[in-house]
Formats: C-alpha cells, sequence, structure tokens
C-alpha cells in the first residue's frame, strides 16, 4: 500500500498521492509545503489551485530534497 512520504497517510480514494521515482506526499504535506515557503496568511482557498499545479510539476523526490535543504 502506497503512503505519503511525509506523514504517513496511505493512500485511498479521497486522499490521492503524488508519486514519483522512490517518494509520495498527500495534498495535506504539499499545503503545509506551501505555507512554509510563503506563509500562513495566505488561505487554502487562495492556494488550491496553485498547489495542484505546482504538484503536478515536482516528483515527491525533488519535494522532499528542496523541503530538507
Amino acid at each position: 500500500m502506497k503512503k505519503c512520504s511525509f506523514c504517513g497517510v496511505p493512500e485511498s480514494e479521497d486522499t490521492p498521492l503524488v508519486y514519483g521515482e522512490n517518494a509520495y506526499i498527500c495534498e495535506n504535506c504539499v499545503k503545509a509545503a506551501y505555507k512554509v515557503l510563503y506563509g500562513d496568511e495566505v488561505t487554502t482557498n487562495d492556494i488550491q489551485e496553485d498547489i495542484i499545479e505546482v504538484a503536478k510539476e515536482f516528483k515527491p523526490k525533488d519535494l522532499k530534497a528542496f523541503l530538507r535543504k
């Protein structure tokens, strides 16, 4: 079973995962990463479309490497 490499939530119909070569990331972890990068003043409604587009562009291993810097 696939799980988010960051928080461990299992993949489901309600919780799809973006995945790459050796890592997976859920929507909640993408949102959390976005807030870390751009601040808490941004609401989920403001960034939802941006999150989806950004997540499609990166493989989880790339996001993980970036967040570990």
